[in-house]
């Protein structure tokens, strides 16, 4: 194939840091970006997703969305797997049909702070960057509405 065509122009030392980075992705965690206004939010979204090593992002937009600032983002989007859905509720079909536990970001008076999480859940939290088993996708909603569904 094409890896064993252009194999022969990469050194070894640049194979090792092109596995490392590989190694580091995770599918296990997934960013859900629902019809974000503000264009330097997904692609910082983008850029952080890139560093922390999530590799996919399911991005729900709208006639109004944002789009992607390839200068905030530093193009980090090349490297990241983006679906794009116009419905909320496909998208959560979809994440439900892979096996994602699905989390959303909140701020009205009921929501749970960060604060507030018990040792359990955090016990979760970090299990999750080490188990295939657990999967979950975050949405962060609109700024100004929230999530929509």
């Amino acid at each position: 194939g094409i890896v064993n065509v252009l194999s022969k122009y990469i050194t070894q030392e640049r194979w090792q840091i092109i596995n490392r980075v590989l190694d580091y992705r995770r599918n296990n965690v997934r960013l859900v970006l629902d019809n974000l206004q503000d264009p330097h939010n997904p692609s910082a979204c983008f850029r952080t997703c890139d560093l922390m090593g999530v590799q996919s992002v399911d991005w729900l937009k709208s006639t109004h969305d944002a789009g992607c600032n390839s200068l905030v983002s530093k193009s980090a989007e090349s490297w990241l797997t983006i679906t794009e859905y116009n419905d909320p509720v496909l998208c959560a079909h979809s994440l439900k049909n892979m096996g994602f536990q699905i989390w959303a970001t909140d701020l009205s008076s009921d929501s749970v702070s960060i604060d507030q999480i018990t040792a359990s859940f955090l016990n979760t939290t970090n299990n999750l960057m080490n188990s295939s088993d657990s999967k979950i996708a975050i949405v962060f909603g609109n700024e100004r509405f929230g999530v929509s569904a």
